[in-house]
């Protein structure tokens, strides 16, 4: 008898973790009740320090909500997360990885199943989204059921299964964009140009603006321009220009941690310092810089006037155009065109038959 009840346990203890290993998808995704369709969409933006949130309405009106502060515990893990030296294992995985992880894996699930968090980074991420979650339902005056939330562009050990493993603790659900991936996650500066974005429907009053984008002939991406990505923060700097198709950020991207604005009370003069934020955004263009046309600016010292004072002398000395410049709301930005995909994928949900895409038409 004992010898046949100590593998049933152990079947039933490692059951979690081996169905894991299977594309199921995130706990935390499903759908909102139909029942109780949404008539608004909610973003999440956990920045390096801080967290925001927005929502939007299906005539186009978005809201910035809350800028939270957060505390040591989060600014450290964000921090620590940035660092390609924090990069594991993690889902979902790659032909073999499931094997090799599973130690891991065997101690995340058994938290979940004990009720705890999957982790100790995705309690701190439940801290700051429950405190946004619930600035959100006052503002709204709605039970939020579901939401979405980016990252830093940078944050390369930062993973979809943390941020969803953290709504699944809060049994809050996860909007996905990409269908096919069951931990789907948004960079921050994908949603901040969301915000501004002329091609991405937002007024779902007037859908027949709305329309799933056709190639021309010729020149199919003619449309969409390189856009110069720039993140000014109290503790970094992030600059890299990307073709602007959407989504424009993929993969983690490049940053200096001694560029925040913090540093210029350490630099030897103000000048000095000055000087290397613009060799940072000039080095991030390459030996060969492309076509920029329009600029991104967000973080939370983007308002600073000689920063903007030196990011306009780097553009100005690069291209003899002028940029088109995209730098209103900068710390509530990726959290509002957060909403507004939300938004947009929950009038894709109830209504099925619509064709109603991310691609609007220019007048």
């Amino acid at each position: 008898m004992a010898r046949c009840l100590v593998p049933a346990l152990l079947f039933l203890f490692l059951l979690p973790v081996l169905w894991s290993f299977f594309p199921t998808g995130s706990r935390g995704s499903q759908d909102h009740d139909p029942a109780r369709p949404a008539n608004f969409g909610v973003g999440f933006d956990l920045a390096p320090t801080y967290g925001t949130a927005a929502v939007s309405y299906p005539n186009g009106t978005v809201r910035s909500i809350i800028k939270i502060d957060g505390d040591a515990s989060y600014s450290e893990m964000m921090a620590r997360l940035s660092l390609y030296s924090s990069q594991h294992l993690h889902r979902p995985y790659s032909y073999g990885e499931g094997v090799a992880d599973l130690p891991r894996r065997l101690l995340r699930d058994m938290r979940m199943l004990l009720g705890l968090p999957a982790s100790g980074d995705v309690y701190i991420l439940s801290k700051m989204i429950k405190k946004l979650h619930t600035a959100a339902e006052l503002l709204i005056g709605q039970p939020v059921a579901s939401a979405e939330a980016s990252i830093p562009d940078f944050a390369c050990a930062l993973y979809g299964e943390d941020i969803h493993e953290a709504f699944n603790y809060l049994g809050l659900n996860f909007y996905q964009f990409r269908k096919w991936d069951g931990y789907d996650f948004m960079y921050s500066s994908n949603g901040a140009y969301a915000l501004h974005d002329p091609h991405i429907c937002s007024n779902y009053t007037e859908p027949e603006r709305c329309w799933k984008y056709t190639p021309t002939p010729g020149d199919p991406l003619a449309r969409f321009p390189y856009i110069l990505i720039v993140s000014y923060g109290y503790t970094y700097l992030e600059s890299i220009a990307l073709f602007g198709l959407y989504p424009i950020v993929e993969v983690p991207m490049p940053y200096n941690l001694t560029l925040g604005y913090n540093a210029l009370q350490d630099a030897p003069n103000e000048e000095q310092y000055w000087e290397r934020v613009r060799q940072y955004i000039r080095w991030s263009m390459g030996p060969s810089p492309p076509n920029v046309t329009r600029l991104l600016v967000t973080g939370d010292a983007a308002y600073v006037p000689k920063f903007k004072h030196a990011l306009k002398e780097v553009t100005d000395s690069m291209w003899e155009h002028e940029l088109e410049v995209f730098d209103s709301e900068p710390v509530f930005a990726a959290a509002r065109g957060g909403a507004i995909l939300t938004m947009r994928e929950i009038w894709h949900r109830s209504h099925p038959g619509d064709d109603t895409n991310m691609v609007q038409e220019l007048e």
